[in-house]
């Protein structure tokens, strides 16, 4: 996909003047982005995984108590059937099942116990892995064989290949720490957070040059920021930009051919389907270059095509309001009340500020 990047100065501060005399924004983001993570969870089994305890006094090991569980989720996650709830999204209320474990060190072994209950916290099953650590290629595959068993435990289809494109993304313990690190940094949504993301997940690459994960994150970061400068008022382009750039650089140098987003909304689920469960495409990416292709056909006069464009960009990223506001304004010009009214609406709901 080639992505639009020119820049209508003229619309926008048009826009965004008539909008708002100053830059102000109300948006919570994290709020925001687990609310809309959530609810685009429309899998049939939910899985609440906590993080696992760990039993000992090594802090190289620390990080584990959440990488265990985020590697397990990502293969659970992986097929249309199970949604993936952590310690830190709001829904808990939809839970069917919960994972919980502890682990420990034992000459040169982590020693993992996991639990699966019910949501009444009736013991289903449990597992004992001995897994060699660190930087063994184990710790992925014996993660990845629990996964399949839990997945059976439950009475769940799943595609082993699905599982096992997972289980490629890496060789590299010391890169998938990174990864984690960056990842518990991002999803906590803020611009410094999202700093500290950038960092790890470059440390990612850095460790494991040919996976994906750290490219990944870099991705999703940026696009992130691009949201946020958005909703400010500021440039936001280069963030967009810089996230085209390293899709095209993990394609060449991962032979990744889809961008695996973390921030991506799942696909609703087919019980007899156990494929793989989210949407490959950076949704942020395709709802930027549609947000460029609306301020185009407003340029050029063309209203029709711009209210298309700008469906399609709120479609894709329904937390943003400047997007939904250009909607309201589109509407209006077209004698589309209702629409209008609706995105309007949408605004207000999403940043009270504007």
């Amino acid at each position: 996909m080639r992505f639009l990047f020119t820049f209508f100065f003229g619309v926008l501060f048009f826009l965004f003047s008539s909008a708002s005399p100053t830059n102000a924004s109300c948006v919570h983001w994290p709020q925001l982005m687990h609310y809309s993570l959530a609810a685009h969870q429309k899998k049939n089994t939910a899985i609440y995984l906590q993080s696992f305890s760990f039993e000992g006094k090594n802090a190289q090991l620390t990080w584990l108590r959440s990488g265990i569980p985020f590697l397990l989720g990502d293969y659970l996650s992986n097929t249309n059937l199970v949604s993936v709830l952590e310690s830190d999204q709001s829904n808990k209320e939809k839970i069917n099942y919960i994972l919980e474990g502890t682990f420990h060190e034992a000459k040169g072994n982590l020693q993992v116990y996991i639990s699966l209950k019910d949501k009444q916290q009736k013991l289903l099953k449990t597992f004992s892995l001995q897994i060699p650590y660190p930087e063994h290629t184990a710790f992925f595959e014996t993660l990845k064989n629990t996964s399949e068993e839990i997945l059976k435990a439950l009475k769940l289809s799943f595609h082993e290949e699905a599982l096992q494109q997972i289980r490629n993304r890496t060789q590299s313990t010391q890169a998938y720490q990174w990864f984690v690190q960056g990842r518990k940094e991002l999803f906590q949504f803020t611009e410094a957070s999202a700093e500290k993301a950038l960092a790890a997940f470059e440390e990612a690459k850095s460790a494991d040059p040919r996976s994906p994960l750290g490219y990944q994150g870099v991705i999703d970061t940026n696009t992130f920021l691009g949201l946020v400068a958005k909703q400010k008022k500021k440039n936001f382009s280069p963030f967009y930009k810089a996230a085209a750039k390293e899709v095209e650089v993990m394609r060449k140098i991962t032979q990744e051919k889809l961008t695996p987003s973390l921030l991506a909304f799942e696909k609703s689920g087919d019980e007899n389907d156990g494929k793989k469960s989210k949407t490959s495409a950076n949704r942020f990416l395709a709802s930027h270059n549609a947000f460029l292709e609306a301020l185009h056909y407003g340029d050029q006069k063309q209203l029709k095509k711009a209210f298309t464009a700008l469906k399609t960009t709120v479609e894709l990223v329904p937390e943003d309001a400047v997007a939904w506001h250009f909607l309201s304004d589109v509407a209006t010009k077209l004698g589309k009340t209702e629409e209008a009214k609706n995105a309007y609406n949408q605004v207000k709901r999403l940043d009270p500020c504007f």
